[in-house]
């Protein structure tokens, strides 16, 4: 009886095929979907969907994530100024804060601090980066993971100490 898989791995042993190509592994990355309650007015909505679009550019994909609109819930929450969270939020960071990520993985932004869209995107890229586990940098106060920043020039490139800390959050390779 003859038996063609014995055939098939001589030829290949032998090296007359050239072995199938091999294959990249896909890069590692995280992909999610957030939602964002419908308090955001358009133009900050567009501003949260900017923000995941250009991680996701500036990570190679790495970063995925998906901004869709909620009803009076989400993950991504606007803040009004003089909200009672405001307040709790900027005498537990000490600081005027622009959003925050809670305990719960869920993102708190305060728009009505923030003076330009750019502003905005950078801010709402910094705690998306949160919302995945990404920790603040050092060393580099134009960062998205700087501590904190200058709202009136906030930047939106991803910079090497910031590729090095969503590497570790993702548990891959920095690139």
């Amino acid at each position: 009886m003859a038996r063609p898989w014995l055939f098939s791995s001589l030829v290949l042993a032998l090296g007359c095929v050239p072995p199938p190509p091999a294959v990249e592994p896909p890069t590692p990355h995280t992909a999610r979907i957030l939602v964002a309650e419908n308090r955001f007015a358009p133009a900050e909505f567009l501003g949260l969907v900017t923000a995941a679009e250009r991680l996701r550019v500036a990570t190679g994909g790495r970063v995925d994530l998906e901004i869709v609109p909620g009803a009076s819930w989400g993950q991504i929450r606007r803040h009004d100024l003089g909200d009672p969270q405001v307040d709790w939020a900027d005498d537990h960071f000490h600081a005027t804060v622009y959003g925050w990520t809670d305990a719960d993985l869920d993102i708190h932004l305060v728009p009505g601090r923030l003076p330009t869209s750019r502003a905005f995107v950078h801010t709402a890229m910094h705690e998306l980066l949160h919302a995945i586990g990404v920790h603040h940098t050092s060393g580099n106060a134009r960062a998205i993971m700087a501590p904190s920043s200058d709202a009136s020039d906030a930047p939106l490139v991803i910079t090497a100490e910031d590729r090095i800390a969503i590497a570790e959050a993702l548990h891959i390779p920095a690139w």
